[in-house]
């Protein structure tokens, strides 16, 4: 069974501005579906951010999370 986070969160975990969720989700790289507490907002499958930071892990190594720290 999917983990879902709230797709702010999972915009500081990955460090990017909320609106790189949306294009994530255009671009099919992010399941969504609405919060059951509050439909306006969407929840996004942990995994697949988990993912995402693993495939810029490898492509850029530590450079990327260390500095998404410095925020």
């Amino acid at each position: 069974m999917a983990r879902w986070i709230r797709a702010q969160e999972a915009a500081a975990l990955l460090g990017v501005h909320p609106s790189r969720i949306s294009v994530l989700l255009r671009q099919g790289k992010l399941t969504w579906r609405p919060d059951p507490l509050d439909a306006r907002v969407h929840m996004v499958d942990a995994e697949q951010v988990q993912a995402i930071l693993n495939e810029r892990r490898e492509l850029y190594g530590d450079r990327e999370s260390e500095a998404a720290g410095e925020n």
